[in-house]
């Protein structure tokens, strides 16, 4: 069992992860609508692996985004497991976990295929499936520990938060 005060901090942690999926995904819609998906390669910009002109930046900062998240979402993923934050926690951070990485795949052979349409909107629906879920986790995580009562926040016993 998870005490209020741990939740909250689950509750943070997801918080984060939302705001970068967020950025990446505004970076990515951006990149798109300026048409600078192919600024680089996979792997990496052209002759350099350094990114040098705007679009190659804007390309780079996506990329690296979409690291940070993989990386902070499967980090959740794996302390849900050590911590035993709980059966339902688990298995929706597993699934994000899955998701983000066929994400990450998606993504390569978008650009591989020089953005296939069919690959491009298989990309945007699988992050748009991605921040469901963990929208969706955010979501529960806060109905299990809080309502309001009044004002004051409470936690699921009546008792308020923070005295």
């Amino acid at each position: 069992m998870v005490s209020d005060t741990e939740k909250v901090k689950i509750i943070s942690q997801l918080n984060v992860l939302i705001i970068l999926l967020l950025l990446t995904m505004g970076f990515g819609a951006y990149i798109k609508h300026v048409y600078y998906g192919l600024a680089c390669d996979w792997l990496d910009c052209r002759e350099t692996l350094l990114p040098v002109t705007k679009p190659e930046i804007l390309q780079t900062g996506h990329r690296v985004l979409a690291v940070l998240t993989a990386a902070y979402t499967i980090l959740l993923m794996f302390k849900a497991y050590m911590n035993n934050w709980g059966l339902g926690l688990k298995k929706r951070l597993l699934l994000a976990a899955a998701v983000v990485v066929i994400q990450i795949i998606s993504g390569i052979l978008t650009i591989v295929t020089n953005i296939s349409i069919p690959w491009e909107v298989v990309h945007l629906a699988i992050g748009t499936a991605l921040f469901m879920i963990i929208a969706d986790t955010r979501i529960v995580m806060g109905l299990t520990i809080t309502k309001v009562t009044g004002g004051t926040w409470t936690d699921d016993k009546g008792q308020p938060i923070n005295k």
